[in-house]
């Protein structure tokens, strides 16, 4: 029998280790059947299996036999080693969590305190057992709404666990514990900082870690559906449901609540985008409205009338909106902008095999619409503006600009697109998709890079940016080659913006406007659109030592923020020497190894 035991927890070991959790159901029924009949009900063995035991069926939703597994646990304890012993602790911190998640507070706090007190008078504070203890508390206290107190008991199993390797995935546990806490504070910048920071430590250890990886990803999924990015969240929501549904079941909490956030994200999209009907009240157009407001209410005003009663039958097959070249698809538009390629205008988006059916009609249909609104002439198309607007297929638009027309699924092919073309296919503003497919596209694409090709850029753009910046302008400017010099300062702020772009996973736009577009990116975009703009206004010839040293600046902020996301630990101010670090957080080992000078 006890050889059999023996196997049995090589068992637990190797589903443990692939988290098969559902597997593990059986096998501990068996442990805990086998345990009672060598061992009876008051020994250390049984003790063991029953804690263990009632763990897993806590994580996996199933809380009435975990509860009785739990209470089993503390009568054997209470038996074996009395009310004051550190195992007696233990039993009650496990069903004090369990009475948290079944969402009996007020029990379960009195649990929690009473296993807390043992621990302090045993001196065992810097146990991880007081640890699990304190960051279990500090999640009841947010529970129940009380997120202060949370705080000062989850810093306290930092300050135990920092720089502990053996733990490193318990501290990204009490990381993604303080995010909601902070959030609640009005401190939202710490809460996306710590749960970034519990997102790479979980991305490190995935092979342990996927279910944390997953509850992190559906914090972070809370992030995005609080600023309103909805296909951001939806991603992270489905990355965290997914990984719950497989290990742990659709019956544990995880995966519930990471259904019903996906569920909640859809139905903001469906809302963004939906079934489109004309607004009630006419948009307010005037001289001074953008390019994009224009359009929308050009087609909501003009066009659409036309679609609903001559093209009805084929409208929830239609997408509209204008995205693409053009300074009005990102906003940028001002007088300057309207000498071409401006007027009312719109695309019609529409499947590719749907063209031979209605296309020609609807293209005549639209090319008969009135061409002025609301005080605006025709738009004065240029000879390389044609084409933009109007009938397009879906395929054919994406095909322009990425020549594929579906979200990228290998990592080679992310490899190849490059920010500007994504930038044009993915701005502007979609005024309706019926179909969904043309949102659809468009939604994978801003989710952005892979995190490994984001890494590859970043590393790369240091490269350019120490050489051109931190090595080349220098010398130039000591030298008193000034032509050399601009050249150097101009492929400084090309990388730099490339850089400020990258970390705020937002394309980088054509180059006449990637400055202009710093100004609303949240992380260094204000400061880093300021500061450029005064580096550039530096007189080299009369004032090198100046421009050396809001460079030097500027890329001090690049070190600082890499170091806070713990994609480097080099305190080095020359920016290359902070590249191995970056790329060491490559998982893909081809592109790890690659050669960092080399953007793709």
């Amino acid at each position: 029998m006890e050889k059999r035991l023996k196997t049995l927890y090589q068992k637990i070991d190797e589903l443990e280790a692939s988290e098969q959790w559902l597997d593990l159901v059986d096998v501990y029924q068996e442990c805990i059947r086998i345990s009672l009949q060598i061992y009876g009900e008051y020994h250390d063995e049984t003790l063991a299996l029953y804690i263990e035991y009632g763990g897993l069926l806590r994580n996996l939703g199933r809380y009435d036999e975990a509860l009785e597994a739990l209470h089993k646990a503390l009568h054997c304890a209470k038996v074996l080693k009395g009310t004051d012993h550190l195992d007696y602790a233990a039993s009650l911190v496990n069903l004090a969590n369990l009475l948290r998640m079944m969402k009996y507070f007020q029990e379960s706090e009195k649990l929690f305190l009473q296993a807390k007190t043992i621990y302090e008078q045993k001196q065992a504070t810097q146990l991880f057992q007081y640890v699990s203890l304190c960051n279990n508390l500090g999640l009841l206290y947010q529970d129940m709404g009380e997120h202060e107190k949370s705080i000062p008991l989850h810093n306290i199993c930092l300050d135990v666990l920092r720089n502990d390797q053996e733990h490193e995935i318990i501290y990204g546990i009490t990381l993604n514990n303080l995010v909601e806490p902070y959030k609640h504070i009005g401190e939202r910048e710490k809460a996306i900082q710590v749960l970034k920071e519990a997102i790479s430590i979980f991305f490190r250890n995935i092979d342990h870690a996927s279910v944390l990886f997953a509850a992190a990803m559906n914090n972070l999924g809370i992030i995005y559906y609080e600023d309103q990015d909805y296909g951001k969240a939806k991603q992270c929501f489905e990355t965290s449901m997914n990984i719950s549904k497989e290990k742990l079941g659709t019956e544990s909490e995880s995966y519930k609540h990471s259904l019903r956030n996906y569920e909640k994200a859809m139905e903001r999209i469906s809302q963004r985008y939906p079934s489109f009907e004309p607004f009630s009240m006419a948009m307010e157009i005037n001289e001074n409205s953008k390019g994009l407001d224009i359009a929308e209410g050009y087609f909501r005003d003009v066009c659409y009338p036309m679609l609903k009663a001559e093209f009805s039958e084929y409208l929830p097959r239609m997408a509209a909106g204008l995205v693409g070249e053009g300074s009005e698809c990102y906003g940028f538009d001002d007088l300057i902008s309207r000498d071409h390629d401006f007027g009312p205008s719109f695309q019609i988006f529409i499947p590719a095999k749907d063209m031979e059916i209605y296309g020609a009609k609807l293209k005549k249909c639209i090319e008969e619409l009135p061409k002025s609104y609301k005080g605006f002439q025709a738009r004065n198309t240029c000879e390389l503006g044609a084409g933009r607007t109007g009938l397009l297929t879906i395929e054919g638009f994406y095909d322009k600009f990425l020549s594929i027309h579906e979200v990228p699924s290998k990592l080679s092919i992310w490899r190849q697109m490059d920010d500007i073309p994504l930038s044009t296919a993915t701005n502007g503003r979609v005024f309706m998709d019926n179909l969904g497919e043309f949102t659809r596209i468009r939604e994978g694409l801003l989710a952005h890079y892979p995190e490994d090709v984001r890494l590859k850029r970043l590393a790369f753009h240091c490269t350019q940016i120490a050489q051109s910046g931190q090595y080349n302008l220098p010398r130039c400017l000591k030298r008193k080659q000034y032509v050399a010099a601009t050249h150097a300062l101009d492929e400084f702020v090309k990388h730099y913006c490339s850089f400020i772009y990258l970390i705020n996973q937002t394309y980088k736009p054509y180059y006449k406007w990637e400055h202009e577009g710093l100004k609303t990116l949240p992380v260094l975009g204000k400061y880093s659109y300021d500061e450029l703009a005064k580096l550039v206004l530096i007189p080299l010839q009369a004032n090198p030592k100046y421009a050396i040293f809001v460079v030097e600046e500027l890329c001090k902020r690049l070190i600082l923020y890499l170091q806070e996301q713990k994609l480097t630990d080099n305190d080095a101010d020359f920016l290359l020497y902070h590249v191995p670090s970056i790329l060491s957080h490559i998982k893909d080992d081809n592109l790890r190894n690659s050669n960092p000078w080399l953007e793709k």
